[in-house]
């Protein structure tokens, strides 16, 4: 069975620090960064859907649990390039 990632994202109450930080879009563009990774390598499949804006959170699924190590590196290291490391939390599923 495949194993599944999913990152949750402590986005602040104030809509105003969310739109001043460009939170959502930042997201958004991590993201795609993922998808366009993830095809490549074809690692893992990244469930793209309407980004809730008071709870974000993404769904990875491993297309095989050999991968699951690169995959979360390639996790960090993303979340380090759009400076959403601070808000992020992986959870392994």
């Amino acid at each position: 069975m495949p194993r599944k990632v999913t990152i949750d994202f402590n986005v602040p109450d104030d809509p105003e620090l969310v739109a001043d930080r460009q939170l959502i879009s930042r997201i958004r563009n991590f993201e795609e960064d993922l998808e366009r990774e993830f095809d490549r390598t074809g690692y893992a499949v990244v469930h793209i859907g309407r980004i809730d804006v008071t709870r974000p959170q993404l769904s990875i699924t491993l297309c095989s649990n050999r991968h699951t190590g690169s995959v979360l590196i390639l996790i960090e290291k993303q979340l380090v390039r759009h400076n959403l490391g601070d808000i992020a939390s992986v959870s392994k599923i």
